[in-house]
């Protein structure tokens, strides 16, 4: 029998106990997402911390419960999960990049919204070019998994068009990538 998940450990003051549960609902999410998935109130509430590893680990689980998610209820706060995109923080955008490759991936109603969202990148700031330039890269690795399953396919080929411009050469090498991927699925 599995033991029973404690979420009263998130408010420990012992914080290695909080960080230690928190790791824990990850590693059971990727694992068994079901698991996790009936407590997905209290994972949302994860997310109104101020603490960025749980955050981050919050933004982790919801990508991983996406496939288990059968009443749909992470439509509800697409929202709210696309804002992260827009943080100015490279590592939440990046979580939120992963979890929304995984929400799209499982949820194929959502996936032109998510790529959507993934193209406006261009347009927020970080904390520096480097930064914004990395979260362009990492974009641009999530449309090259979810173009062939979207209708935004001209649309991901001018953001990739506009990326190889881009003097990051990971950026570079991904846009080229993505551009020759989108030229086969013409031909």
């Amino acid at each position: 029998m599995k033991k029973e998940l404690d979420f009263d450990k998130l408010k420990s003051a012992n914080k290695e106990e909080k960080y230690s549960f928190v790791k824990e609902l990850v590693v059971i999410s990727e694992n068994e997402p079901e698991r996790i998935e009936p407590h997905f109130d209290k994972i949302i509430k994860m997310l109104d911390t101020d603490k960025n590893v749980v955050l981050w680990s919050a933004l982790k689980i919801i990508g991983n419960i996406a496939r288990a998610d059968a009443a749909s209820r992470i439509s509800a706060i697409m929202p709210r999960l696309v804002a992260y995109l827009n943080s100015g923080n490279m590592i939440t955008a990046n979580n939120t990049i992963n979890t929304l490759v995984k929400i799209a991936l499982a949820k194929k109603e959502l996936l032109d919204d998510i790529v959507a969202a993934l193209l406006e990148t261009q347009k927020f700031e970080y904390e520096s070019l480097e930064h914004k330039n990395i979260i362009a890269g990492k974009a641009i690795t999530a449309l090259i998994r979810l173009f062939p399953k979207t209708n935004l396919q001209e649309q991901i080929k001018v953001f990739a068009t506009n990326y190889i411009r881009n003097g990051r050469p990971e950026a570079l090498a991904r846009a080229e990538e993505l551009l020759k991927e989108l030229d086969k699925q013409k031909n």
